[in-house]
């Protein structure tokens, strides 16, 4: 039978982040979903056993899991979450993610328009890659 803390002690351990590769801090996690990283360590290790509703609600958004990862039935073992929806989760949190993706839904871009969108943002990578590379003293290769 998996309590709370074993289903967030396994988020913990087998989500990481897609920017460094590695699992999320307690502090890192703590302050994206609005906690004290003291109480978040009590949760994780059972010391605190009955979280509110919005602790588990800010969790399961921060790891990209149904927040019935938390509360379902406790007789089975917390699916791990798939990579696509913790990588979704995780670039969700990037700056300007969820403003860039908001306007193409609420603007109801057509799937030209979102291809455009995307041809777009490669455009300015390449462009602020070529500018790192002049920084760094590099030369300017066409890609």
């Amino acid at each position: 039978m998996a309590t709370f803390a074993e289903r967030l002690d396994q988020l913990f351990r087998t989500v990481c982040s897609p920017v460094t590769g590695k699992p999320y801090s307690v502090r890192h996690v703590a302050a994206a979903c609005g906690l004290s990283h003291t109480h978040l360590n009590k949760l994780r290790s059972g010391l605190a056993s009955d979280p509110r509703c919005s602790e588990m609600e800010a969790l399961a958004r921060f790891f990209g899991v149904p927040i019935d990862h938390f509360v379902g039935d406790a007789d089975r073992e917390p699916p791990a979450p798939d990579e696509h929806s913790a990588a979704l989760a995780a670039a969700l949190r990037q700056p300007g993610v969820s403003q860039v993706m908001l306007r193409m839904v609420e603007r109801q871009l057509s799937p030209e328009g979102a291809a455009a969108v995307i041809r777009i943002i490669d455009e300015v990578a390449r462009l602020e890659a070529a500018q790192r590379r002049r920084a760094a003293g590099e030369q300017d290769v066409p890609d």
